[in-house]
């Protein structure tokens, strides 16, 4: 590997070992890794924590962006744009993306529908009997089917890299979540996209963004990542505060006036997702597809008939998502009544767990609010925070278990809908740092057939 030892050379990095992999992870490293372990703010605690994980790990030498002398052997500090250099240069080598030239490319950024619009992409283009690999929330996909998952809507870039690398024969289309915190954080690195769609934006991970400036400014990253730049990024006509906002850039309108009976698209938020997604494919395949065929992606609006009531599990969890499903199931089925099941998710946006209610009760008969992934919060004082909002008949149970079980229970002889929201296709609630087996779907269904 002498080309390996020549490129570590350039940045005065010099080793005699035989070197053949990138990790972030210090976990996954192996001897002949060279590991990249960033630091965020190397404060003495992060320190601790490095010095912690590399004795705990095998590697072969490890590249860091601090600014404080390392004691450990084979460990090297880089300022932050040669430590990101370097780790180009050497993925470039040992995992390049430049068969990614000729497979078609799109990216989806939004607020909320980015998973939807992804996976019905994925069925239009499977529809023309191509291999279709897609990368988000779900996990990453060939064909709609989990070929591995790393528990995040983009996942690490190194981690993405050595994924299509992996894939690179086996695939012709390629579709990708781009989410703020990948766009902050710079996770989609030099990958680039013939076509990216923006469903929306509204509030949501302020968390960690701080404010909606900079977490719009951080959406707007996208057009970096078009293959040809000053090409439009498509964005549904009916989002208009969006389009005023992006005056500057170059914006091409999706009309949503797609005629289906799929009830799937009864939901306008799914038909605005549908326009994108057939946008994208027709972008480059003009052919007709097949709308009535396709299908909802996991946990998003999946329905279960119960009676003559239905159950719908949803992943809305912003308060823009949770009031766009409840006034389109109003509209959608104005006979019924809606009782709507939520919770807030801890360690995050706090502002936004009262505005979840508001949103909630507006066009709810009656709100339950309980749980959803408490992390290291008390469930109680969650609780708390988002009940200041709720403006109608509502119930409070911490248990989402409970929770889901008295919603059902609640259902009577009037015809109604019962909407469980927040989790959608999550398989655990996050407890203190623990993921414990869950999913809303699975618990519905085992309830209802007991």
């Amino acid at each position: 590997m002498s080309d390996i030892k020549n490129i570590l050379q350039k940045y005065g990095i010099s080793t005699n070992l035989e070197l053949n992999d990138v990790e972030w992870r210090s976990e996954n490293s192996s001897d002949h890794s060279i590991l990249f372990y960033k630091f965020n703010r190397q404060t003495h605690s992060e320190l601790e924590k490095f010095n912690e994980r590399l004795s705990q790990s095998s590697l072969g030498i490890c590249i860091t962006n601090s600014n404080t002398k390392l004691t450990q052997e084979n460990c090297f500090c880089l300022d932050g744009e040669n430590y990101l250099s370097l780790q180009e240069e050497l993925l470039c080598y040992l995992y390049p993306t430049d068969f990614m030239e000729e497979k078609y490319s799109v990216g989806v950024t939004g607020t909320n529908g980015k998973t939807t619009t992804v996976y019905l992409f994925a069925q239009l283009m499977m529809q023309k009997k191509l291999n279709v690999l897609t990368v988000g929330t779900l996990g990453v996909l060939l064909n709609n089917k989990e070929i591995s998952n790393y528990n995040l809507t983009t996942p690490a870039y190194i981690d993405l890299r050595k994924e299509l690398f992996r894939q690179k024969d086996s695939f012709d289309v390629f579709a990708m979540e781009l989410s703020s915190h990948a766009l902050e954080q710079g996770r989609i690195g030099s990958i680039k996209f013939n076509q990216i769609a923006w469903t929306n934006l509204s509030q949501d991970h302020l968390d960690y963004h701080g404010t909606m400036d900079k977490y719009f400014e951080a959406k707007k990253r996208v057009y970096q990542y078009l293959k040809n730049p000053g090409f439009s990024v498509f964005i549904p006509e009916t989002q208009v505060e969006l389009i005023s906002l992006l005056k500057n850039f170059e914006v091409k309108k999706i009309s949503s006036k797609v005629v289906t009976s799929n009830p799937f698209f009864r939901m306008s938020y799914n038909l605005e997702n549908l326009s994108l997604a057939l946008a994208l494919t027709k972008s480059k395949y003009k052919e007709h597809y097949d709308v009535e065929q396709l299908t909802a992606s996991p946990g998003r609006f999946n329905i279960i008939k119960y009676g003559k009531d239905f159950i719908i599990i949803d992943f809305a969890h912003t308060p823009d998502a949770l009031k766009a499903i409840c006034l389109d199931l109003k509209k959608a089925f104005s006979e019924y009544r809606l009782i709507t099941l939520f919770g807030c998710g801890g360690d995050r946006d706090r502002v936004k767990r009262s505005l979840m209610a508001e949103a909630a009760s507006e066009y709810s008969d009656f709100v339950i609010l309980t749980s959803d992934n408490p992390r290291f919060e008390d469930p109680q004082q969650i609780i708390n925070d988002a009940r200041v909002g709720l403006k109608t008949k509502s119930h409070i149970e911490v248990d989402r278990k409970k929770a889901i079980a008295y919603g059902i229970e609640t259902i009577d002889e009037k015809k109604t809908i019962l909407l469980i929201a927040g989790k959608g296709h999550e398989a655990y609630m996050d407890i203190q740092g623990r993921k414990y087996p869950f999913n809303d779907k699975d618990y519905v269904t085992e309830l209802i057939n007991d």
